[in-house]
């Protein structure tokens, strides 16, 4: 028996969707990884929350982290590079939700909402009513924001700042890939 690691990594592979990667590492790994056991040890729990899903907790980290960066920056790029704190925000938020992490997702509100109330007030109240996966698909809001790209005008500098910055900080609070365009 191999590693509770080596099993770990297997079980993330396989719960994200990488067939092919986790039969790769199983033959690798001359078949010897019982991820059943994996997902019972008790031994790495953090370890464990971390592989299997991003969690609720590490987006509000990042969100905050980025926001930070944002806010902190030289005031020529400071209007361009907040203009993107809302989408990012918003997905965020109903990615949390998605998750089922209710409580989470209520903290996470709370917590970052303000930044946004002057210019998004009307967005924040339907973004609000939404607690729980199922209501995603009844809210309209919500199913245009995850419908449609949300674009953010910014200058090339900007972009590059800001995708060099959460790609060197390893950040999961981007939205996926064409949900957000951030456009020159």
């Amino acid at each position: 028996m191999l590693s509770t690691l080596d099993a770990l990594v297997l079980l993330h592979l396989k719960e994200q969707g990488y067939e092919a990667a986790a039969e790769a590492m199983q033959k690798a790994l001359g078949n010897q990884v019982d991820t059943a056991a994996a997902s019972g040890d008790s031994s790495r729990p953090s370890l464990l929350r971390y592989l299997t899903r991003r969690g609720g907790e590490r987006r509000g980290h990042d969100y905050a982290i980025i926001s930070e960066w944002a806010r902190g920056t030289l005031a020529e790029y400071k209007v361009e590079l907040c203009r993107v704190l809302y989408p990012l925000f918003a997905f965020c938020y109903l990615d949390i939700v998605a998750s089922g992490e209710r409580d989470c997702a209520a903290s996470f509100f709370e917590t970052f909402h303000g930044d946004h109330s002057l210019v998004h007030r009307e967005e924040l109240n339907q973004l609000r009513q939404v607690t729980a996966p199922e209501q995603e698909r009844q809210n309209e809001y919500v199913t245009r924001l995850r419908s449609r790209r949300y674009e953010v005008e910014m200058s090339a500098f900007s972009r590059t700042l800001l995708l060099h910055f959460m790609h060197e900080h390893d950040l999961l609070c981007a939205p996926r890939p064409g949900l957000v365009s951030l456009c020159p």
